[in-house]
C-alpha cells in the first residue's frame, strides 16, 4: 500500500512539473499583440517622470503592458471601437510642446483629435522631435478603456508620399494624470506601417482627466524630419 502511495505521489509531482513547464513555455511565446497586464512591473513603467509634472516614478498596479490590436486596413475616418461599452472622451483643451507652421494648414494638437485622418499634429522642434509631446485635457475623469492611434502623416497625395516622407513615432510614452497625481506612465513600441493601432486592457489605476503622448524614438522619414500623429482616439468609462 505504501508503495502505491509513493507511485501516486511521484505521478502527481511529475504532472505538476509538466503543467508548470507548459505555463512557462506559453508565457515566453505569448505574442506581443496578445499580451495582457501580467504580474510584475515592466522596465518601461520605471521611466522618470517629466520634469515639473509631479507624481511618482512608475506604477504599483502590477501591470506590464497593455495589449495591442493593429488593423492593416483602417477606416477612412476614426470611429469608436466596437464592444467594451466605452465612450469617447471629449477634449476641453489641447496643447503641444511645439508645432510646425504651414500656411493654410493646422498642425496643432487639435489636428490629432479632429476625426480627420488627413490632418495631423506635426512637431516643430529642431531635429527629429525626440521629447516633444502633445497633451489633452479631457471633459471629465475617465477610467482608460482603449486608446487608438493613427501614427504618422496620413495626408494622401498622388504626387507625394507624406506617410513615409515624414517621421513616425516608434516609442511613444503615454502619461495620465488625475489632478497633479500621475496614475499611469508607460512607453509602447509601435511597428512601422500605415495602420490603426489600439491599446487596451489598461489597469484600474489608469484613470484621469489629462493625458500626454511623448515621442521617445522615431522611424525616420525619407524626406522631412518632422514627426507626425494623424489621430488619437481616447475611450473609457466616466468615473
Amino acid at each position: 500500500m505504501k508503495q502505491g502511495y509513493r507511485v501516486l505521489a511521484l505521478f502527481l509531482i511529475a504532472a505538476e512539473a509538466a503543467a508548470g513547464y507548459g505555463l512557462v513555455r506559453n508565457f515566453l511565446t505569448l505574442p506581443v499583440q496578445e499580451e495582457r497586464f501580467l504580474n510584475g512591473i515592466s522596465a518601461s513603467s520605471l521611466l522618470e517622470t517629466n520634469s515639473g509634472q509631479g507624481g511618482e516614478e512608475g506604477t504599483e498596479s502590477g501591470w506590464t503592458q497593455p495589449s495591442e490590436d493593429q488593423t492593416a486596413a483602417p477606416q477612412s475616418e476614426t470611429s469608436a471601437p466596437e464592444g467594451g461599452g466605452w465612450i469617447q472622451a471629449g477634449i476641453l483643451d489641447a496643447r503641444s510642446s511645439s508645432q510646425i507652421s504651414q500656411e493654410g494648414r493646422d498642425n496643432s494638437a487639435w489636428a490629432a483629435v479632429d476625426g480627420n485622418l488627413t490632418t495631423s499634429w506635426q512637431e516643430g522642434a529642431d531635429g527629429s522631435g525626440i521629447g516633444e509631446w502633445v497633451e489633452y485635457d479631457l471633459d471629465r475623469t475617465y477610467q482608460m478603456g482603449e486608446i487608438h492611434l493613427w501614427l504618422g502623416n496620413w495626408n494622401d497625395s498622388q504626387d507625394t508620399d507624406y506617410f513615409y516622407g515624414n517621421n513616425r513615432p516608434m516609442d511613444l510614452r503615454i502619461t495620465v494624470w488625475e489632478g497633479e497625481e500621475m496614475t499611469f506612465d508607460y512607453t509602447h513600441t509601435f511597428g512601422d506601417g500605415k495602420a490603426e493601432t489600439g491599446l487596451k486592457d489598461f489597469p484600474d489605476t489608469a484613470r484621469g482627466s489629462r493625458i500626454r503622448f511623448t515621442i521617445e524614438s522615431v522611424y525616420a522619414g525619407d524626406t522631412w524630419d518632422d514627426t507626425c500623429i494623424a489621430e488619437i482616439g481616447i475611450y473609457g468609462s466616466a468615473v
